[in-house]
């Protein structure tokens, strides 16, 4: 399914209200914002309540033809103390805290001496709102948080950041990495839907790679390029053209594997990537020689294999 990941561009330190906000208001607040190291900060005594964390504003930028399938809040945290400072209230709100949208999702978790990210939600959590997230909801949405102090000692929360993911699908139509749905205009099959400049069917497309072309002496390496924004694996399938030599990938760095023949099929030689692998090529040959590389993108549209050019070019030993 497609999904897209926002930062809050609000932060508030609220109290009082129907969120049950607290006696102690939180500092630095608006380092919440950004995964930067910069953190909010609360002190409590033993057993004082927090000040409501409202983040906010997210702007998620969602077609209000999506159909909303899951929210995902992560939070980079942790405590001075251990066994201290302990959720109280996990929400979605709006309005400045005013309004609730969601149950209380807290189950008391105490918060680690070690920085880390704990998430709420899940893809196909919808907060236990039984007429759904719509994206007007979206729009309007914030994240709550207030915390406690259950130890006898005074102790201190830290919050680097807050962040929202939000799983969708557009008109009823389900990604998946598998296969393509059969969308048509007419008679035509479309391939690629984006809502403004971001391609969100299929959601895994890594249409930015690009290798350049390269020459020298045996052995020659090409650049190295770093797939990413993938939420899953992807089948990468490679050829080359008609030559000598010996041409080999190399993924993340480990021991060439060699490309092993000279392909009148140009959809061979199967690579599964992930994000942030990493795929570069080696040529070997003790004469000149010049090969032309692909790499492919494996789809399926109505269970047949189909295949999208991701990049092109050559290899010249000289």
């Amino acid at each position: 399914m497609a999904n897209v990941t926002k930062f809050p561009t609000s932060a508030q330190s609220v109290t009082g209200g129907i969120t049950g906000g607290g006696t102690v208001a939180w500092s630095n607040i608006n380092n919440i914002k950004a995964d930067d190291g910069s953190v909010a900060s609360i002190t409590l005594s033993s057993s004082e309540k927090s000040y409501v964390l409202l983040a906010g504003s997210f702007n998620f930028g969602i077609s209000p033809l999506a159909t909303i399938d899951g929210l995902v809040i992560s939070m980079e945290r942790y405590a001075s103390l251990s066994n201290s400072i302990q959720d109280v209230t996990i929400r979605l709100t709006a309005y400045n805290g005013t309004y609730v949208l969601s149950d209380n999702q807290s189950t008391s978790a105490n918060w680690s001496t070690t920085n880390g990210v704990v998430t709420f939600g899940s893809p196909s959590d919808l907060w236990d709102r039984t007429d759904g997230i719509s994206v007007n909801i979206l729009n309007n949405l914030e994240f709550s948080l207030t915390c406690v102090n259950n130890n006898y000692s005074s102790a201190t929360g830290y919050v680097d950041y807050v962040k929202a993911t939000v799983y969708y699908s557009i008109d009823g139509v389900k990604f998946s990495t598998s296969s393509l749905a059969d969308i048509r205009d007419g008679s035509t099959q479309i391939q690629k839907i984006y809502h403004g400049s971001n391609q969100v069917f299929p959601d895994d497309d890594p249409n930015s790679i690009s290798w350049s072309n390269v020459s020298g002496s045996s052995p020659i390496t090409s650049s190295t390029q770093t797939f990413t924004g993938l939420n899953t694996s992807i089948p990468i399938r490679l050829s080359r053209t008609t030559g000598g030599g010996t041409l080999s990938y190399v993924l993340n760095g480990g021991s060439p594997v060699t490309i092993s023949s000279i392909l009148t099929s140009q959809y061979a030689n199967i690579v599964s990537i992930s994000n942030n692998d990493t795929l570069s090529f080696r040529l070997e040959y003790n004469k000149t020689v010049t090969t032309t590389v692909s790499v492919y993108h494996a789809n399926k549209l109505n269970g047949t294999d189909t295949y999208e050019l991701l990049a092109q070019f050559t290899m010249q030993i000289t």
